[in-house]
């Protein structure tokens, strides 16, 4: 495998584990009750480019953010780490992340599924830690290839949720988790030993 596509393969992997657009479905479409078709559609269109969009702007504008505030790498894989552990563990004990939201419908793309539910502090954090170790450049095209799936996952969360049901999407949420929770002890390690 090339440096190219193991890069890419690796930060899409890490995203596409962060973002848990699976684990997401059940909330959407709770979120979502009473939409039409196309107002469901429209809503996850909207929700995985806004998504996307913040991802985009960590990525390329996340290390000057660090510099500004006088933030060490390290110091960052630390805190970075801890979040995404206390996310993982949300994930892996089945306990719900996000909390009771009252929104109008036009807004639920917005808020909160575009943030914080697909691109909440766990998600931007590993956004950033990703361009540290790949560039801006693959990691910039691991998110965008990661909005299109969380864009088609939501779009036929129907179809999803009718094929592996809400003991599969619970399952693949606690594997998905597991496997945060080993990177974001990986990320902890990094910042402790300076890599």
């Amino acid at each position: 495998m090339s440096s190219f596509s193991g890069d890419f393969s690796l930060a899409f992997l890490n995203l596409f584990v962060m973002l848990n657009a699976i684990g997401t479905v059940p909330i959407f479409l709770s979120l979502t009750d009473g939409s039409s078709p196309l107002e469901r559609r429209e809503i996850a269109k909207k929700s995985a480019i806004v998504a996307g969009s913040i991802v985009l702007v960590f990525i390329f504008l996340g290390k000057y953010i660090l510099e500004f505030f006088h933030i060490k790498t390290e110091d960052f894989f630390v805190a970075g780490g801890l979040i995404l552990l206390i996310l993982a563990l949300d994930f892996t004990t089945g306990k719900n992340v996000v909390r009771s939201y009252t929104v109008k419908k036009e807004e639920l793309a917005v808020v909160p599924l575009g943030t914080p539910l697909l691109a909440g502090p766990g998600t931007i954090t590993m956004s950033i830690i990703l361009t540290y170790d790949y560039g801006p450049f693959i990691t910039a095209l691991a998110a965008i290839a990661n909005g299109v799936i969380a864009w088609l996952i939501l779009k036929y969360s129907d179809l999803v949720i009718r094929k592996i049901g809400s003991s599969g999407i619970n399952a693949a949420s606690r594997v998905l988790g597991l496997l945060l929770a080993a990177i974001a002890v990986s990320m902890i390690r990094r910042g402790i030993t300076g890599f």
